[in-house]
Parts: structure tokens; sequence; C-alpha cells
């Protein structure tokens, strides 16, 4: 999961994602290299510009340990519980995430009381979270360091006047993960060879 806009830097929080500051500017969002995805042949077209004001996105993956920390600290609270290997919202619809009890791939254990990373792997990226499990973590970083969650976790709208953590837009997420490479617009942020 990636994060967006805090107004305030967390670099030297030891167990919150680091954040690297972007300035904000315009660029052409959208397919230059002539890719057509089967699935959505015309999701990237046509090229349009978009303004992308001043953010602050996560430097790293969140991690295993940071979402374990995350699903704790809301099971104590009653926010969260798990129904068939799934992590929902107490009461929603929507899963937040899967356990290993559901998917083999999935380092969050869950006995019954806490969640643990199974795997020994705790500073890797999780994996196995869902958009609402991501967008409720980001409401929780915000309340763990002041900020004014960005979801309304009933309808799951997004107050971008909040000073919280967000999930990125799809406009924020591709300016970012160009890396500041727009002329020319190349496949990966160092060039066009993977």
């Amino acid at each position: 999961a990636a994060l967006a806009p805090a107004q305030q830097s967390v670099a030297g929080a030891t167990k919150y994602p680091d954040v690297t500051p972007l300035p904000g500017g315009e660029f052409e969002m959208g397919d230059h290299h002539n890719f057509v995805d089967p699935g959505h042949p015309s999701d990237e077209l046509p090229i349009h510009k978009v303004w992308i004001d001043p953010l602050s996105v996560g430097t790293y993956h969140v991690t295993k340990g940071q979402y374990v920390e995350y699903l704790n600290s809301a099971y104590a609270q009653g926010l969260i519980e798990v129904r068939n290997g799934l992590v929902y919202r107490k009461g929603g619809a929507e899963a937040y995430c899967e356990t290993r009890e559901i998917v083999s791939y999935s380092s969050i254990g869950w006995d019954g009381a806490a969640f643990t990373v199974v795997d020994f792997r705790s500073n890797h990226p999780v994996v196995g979270v869902r958009w609402h499990g991501a967008a409720a973590y980001t409401n929780w970083l915000s309340e763990q360091l002041g900020f004014e969650p960005c979801y309304d976790v009933s309808t799951w709208r997004c107050d971008f006047t909040k000073s919280g953590f967000r999930l990125p837009t799809e406009a924020e997420w591709e300016y970012a993960a160009r890396g500041g490479q727009f002329n020319p617009y190349r496949k990966f942020p160092w060039g066009d060879d993977a």
C-alpha cells in the first residue's frame, strides 16, 4: 500500500512508514507505449494532461509487521472481526485482508486472539490486503500520529480536506511511479528496459 499526503513528514519514525515529498506538477497521464490490456482496452486512453498538487508518498511498501500491528490494535478496539479466514470491519461486508487460514500465501496468522506474522518476515511487504483494508490502515495510521482520518468507513468516501494519510489517486500514483521521468515518457522510472 502506498500512502499519500500527510501534510507533515513522519521521516525518522521507527514503526511508521517513511514518506517522500514530491513537488506538484503537470504530466500527460495514460499509455504512452501502445500497451493494450485485453481486459481494459481503453483504460489508459486518451492521454490527457493532469495537474498534481504537492504530496508525500510512502517511500517503501507497508510491511507485514506494520499491518499486523494495525490489525491487533483494531481488534483490541473491537473495530474488526475474522470470518472464515478473512478480516472485516466489525459487521461490515468488505473484506480487509486474508489470513493464513484461507490462503497459504498469506503471512498473517490468526489464533483467535491475536494476529501474527507467521513466516518471520515482518519487514517484507504485506500482501493479500484489499482496498478497504488499505484505506482502514491509513485511517489508523493517521490516528496514531494525531492526524484526521480521511476515510468514512461507513461510505468509504475520502475527505481530501483532512490532514491524515490516504491512498493515492490513480493520477497521483502514476505521477509518483514515473519517478520524475516525463520527457520522454519511459516505460519504467529508470528507462524502457525491464
